[in-house]
């Protein structure tokens, strides 16, 4: 994920060859049965940025920018919808945090090792890292009440997810509020989110190893969505590098536009 300014050119003027009869009915049914299907913004502009994706240095990327213009010239709820989606931007907390607050990666993968799973290189360690996380958590930010600082995870004595969730919003809302944290407690953070990152590719590398390359239409489902979970990984790898320099700024402040959220740095030239 990457800080930038967005040059967008339907707030430049008006593109080249805008008007009602450059642009057939049937791409401006498609626009807008896309702008209608969702009323979440993140995801209706996930969705715009990744069919505009599809159509870079073809043709129809001009016809369709075209169609949303002239849905918003005509003053209908599709072209508002759309430019609203197209010009969407966020926080890379805002849209990163929600992907790994709940810690659902680590619950799977900790209960596929207890299953007898066998981990690949990256999660040989995971288990102590996670055990030495919930101490660390457990020492330097304030315990729940009834427990004690230190030790070993053990999910079978009230659980340490609700204790690593707690703690984990806690020092967000710090760095949040307050811009900084102290080293150890900015460590702490990394870590978390890195142990989460890190079980949450291990499911990833699991689901690509368990693709048949005979079964073209298995290939074809699943490759988009590898495809989506490595720039979530690519980005939350950001996020994590960002929280060790104590680079909250970028984290909380600086708003990033969805097309950098989406597109790679070789496709935003070309788009």
């Amino acid at each position: 994920m990457t800080i930038a300014r967005c040059e967008q050119p339907l707030l430049q003027e008006a593109l080249p060859g805008a008007s009602d009869d450059s642009v057939p009915e049937t791409v401006l049914a498609e626009l807008s049965e896309l702008a209608l299907a969702t009323d979440s913004l993140l995801t209706r502009s996930q969705r715009l940025y990744q069919q505009l994706r599809k159509m870079v240095g073809q043709p129809r990327l001009i016809t369709c920018l075209q169609g949303i213009q002239i849905l918003a010239q005509r003053g209908d709820p599709a072209g508002a919808r759309l430019l609203a989606a197209y010009l969407d931007a966020n926080t890379p907390a805002t849209v990163l945090v929600p992907r790994i607050h709940r810690f659902s990666s680590i619950r799977r993968l900790e209960a596929k090792l207890a299953a007898g799973v066998r981990p690949d290189a990256t999660a040989k360690d995971w288990p102590a890292r996670l055990a030495h996380c919930v101490a660390q958590a457990e020492a330097l930010v304030s315990p729940a009440p009834g427990r004690k600082g230190g030790g070993a995870p053990n999910p079978d004595n009230e659980g340490f997810y609700p204790l690593l969730r707690a703690h984990l919003q806690q020092l967000l809302r710090t760095c949040r509020e307050e811009g900084s944290l102290k080293a150890e407690k900015s460590s702490l953070l990394a870590e978390m989110i890195c142990l989460e990152v890190d079980a949450y590719q291990e499911r990833i590398s699991q689901l690509a190893g368990e693709i048949d390359p005979f079964r073209v239409t298995a290939i074809t489902r699943v490759l988009p969505l590898l495809s989506q979970a490595d720039a979530a990984i690519r980005d939350l790898r950001q996020l994590i590098s960002w929280v060790e320099e104590g680079n909250f700024e970028a984290v909380f402040r600086l708003p990033v536009p969805r097309a950098h959220d989406v597109l790679d740095q070789k496709e935003r030239p070309r788009f």
